[in-house]
């Protein structure tokens, strides 16, 4: 169990708990993983692995940048690895580039779904379509990003009250 920092809160206490627990259980799957990849030989699986590895390992590191800036809160650190919501220098730009980096996501996103139907019939025999549903999963990540900075590029828009 996390100590409380000296000023949390009964929230940012449980939060930090929560946390810290999570980014345990991460360190168990990432030392598994890296153990499984180290041993299993097939040079397929072991490709597999090790990309689910590297997701481990930033996942590893977001836990642990979530509890740092959790700490911040109290006072318990100077500057958090994940900074909050700041002063949009140029809404406006930001909106319109956004817009456009939507539009690219969502057309490489119908790029990728036909060409997951172009490799059905190889589905079997290769990690290709494993391969491309992963870039669909990020690319869907990438709109939900892109969605958030043209809601923050709007919300920066509009004149204070």
């Amino acid at each position: 169990m996390a100590e409380k920092a000296p000023g949390a809160s009964v929230w940012e206490a449980a939060l930090l708990e929560l946390l810290e627990s999570h980014a345990a259980d991460e360190a168990d799957s990432e030392a598994s993983y890296a153990e499984l990849s180290s041993q299993v030989g097939a040079g397929d699986i072991k490709f597999l692995m090790d990309l689910i590895l590297d997701d481990e390992r930033r996942h590893h590191r977001w836990m642990a940048q979530l509890a740092d800036s959790v700490r911040t809160l109290s006072g318990d650190a100077l500057s958090p690895p994940i900074p909050s919501l700041g002063r949009i220098a140029n809404p406006a730009a930001l909106l319109h580039a956004s817009r456009q980096f939507l539009a690219v996501e969502r057309s490489d996103a119908k790029k990728l779904r036909h060409l997951l139907r172009e490799l059905r019939d190889v589905e079997d025999t290769t990690l290709w379509a494993v391969l491309v549903r992963m870039m669909l999963a990020d690319t869907t990540k990438h709109i939900e990003i892109l969605r958030f900075i043209e809601m923050r590029a709007k919300q920066a828009e509009k004149p204070p009250r």
